[in-house]
């Protein structure tokens, strides 16, 4: 129970006032009727504010003065939305100009301005020398629109290369003469899918020598998760297999921002998960309560 209450405390103090490092009235020193502190009786971290004749309610000084000293409170935490801490004060986050928009302001962080548009991008490769088609698996996940995804769509991703596929997979492609034209046709293919109807596994097969690039567009959000689009794939010939997707693939990602980590749409999955546990928390949380009350 304890728990629940620090949970929902938390919901509501995570809106709360905003913070500002401040000077506040500290100890004031000398006693009447003859005063005679100075500046050096300020101690325990305050500092020297001023000269006074009185305290405050107390008496006054016939001669001499009292001092008055200040302690500096500053700002452990910034709960106020649109704020970070820095140097014990709660700072607003910044504009960024253009198509740019700030991400990640918040706690002792003041964010970084990034492109709204960017892609996550990843790539496979057959090495050149490689006697027979790479094959790599492709593995399929089903993002659900929730508080962690503008979207409900399915995305991708290949892992690494397979060495043990199934006999029925290494069969289609051999049968698939990838790489090679058929028919007079202009167009070649260099890259197969194929589904073991066993395992009900999804394979990817390249030709040696070239290059599997796939990606999802993003529309990055500023407070909140980014809206991942449906994968695209392209192939392009093998030049170098050292760098970023965008760099080695070229084609449609050329002149595209990659995405930073945290706003890549296989981020945007594993956030979905924690972020559903959380809110079945809290939820269970507030009903504990309100039973409890009523």
């Amino acid at each position: 129970m304890l728990k629940c209450l620090w949970l929902i405390l938390f919901s509501f103090l995570s809106a709360g006032e905003a913070c500002t490092k401040r000077y506040e009235k500290g100890d004031c020193w000398g006693t009447a009727p003859n005063c005679g502190a100075n500046a050096g009786a300020c101690i325990n971290g305050e500092e020297f504010d001023g000269y006074v004749d009185s305290c405050g309610g107390d008496s006054a000084c016939w001669t001499g003065q009292k001092v008055q000293c200040k302690k500096l409170v500053i700002c452990t935490s910034c709960p106020k939305q649109g704020t970070f801490l820095s140097d014990g004060n709660c700072e607003p986050c910044a504009v960024c100009g253009g198509s740019r928009i700030l991400v990640n302001c918040g706690g002792s962080s003041p964010g970084q301005c990034t492109s709204s548009e960017c892609v996550d991008a990843d790539y496979k490769y057959c090495p050149s020398g490689a006697s027979e088609p790479c094959i790599f698996e492709k593995e399929t996940i089903t993002i659900k629109k929730s508080s962690a995804s503008k979207t409900e769509t399915k995305q991708w991703e290949v892992s690494g290369q397979v060495a043990g596929a199934p006999p029925s997979v290494k069969t289609t492609v051999a049968e698939a003469n990838l790489g090679t034209t058929v028919g007079g046709s202009t167009s070649t293919t260099h890259s197969i899918e194929v589904t073991d109807q066993v395992t009900g596994k999804t394979f990817i097969a390249l030709s040696p020598g070239w290059v599997f690039c796939f990606y999802s567009e993003v529309k990055v959000q500023s407070n909140g998760p980014p809206t991942c689009y449906l994968p695209k794939f392209f192939e392009v010939e093998l030049i170098s297999a050292s760098g970023k997707a965008v760099d080695i693939c070229g084609g449609e990602m050329s002149g595209k921002v990659a995405c930073p980590s945290m706003h890549s749409c296989s981020a945007t999955v594993n956030g979905a998960r924690a972020l559903a546990f959380d809110k079945l928390l809290v939820g269970c949380c507030l009903a504990a309560v309100l039973l409890t009350l009523f």
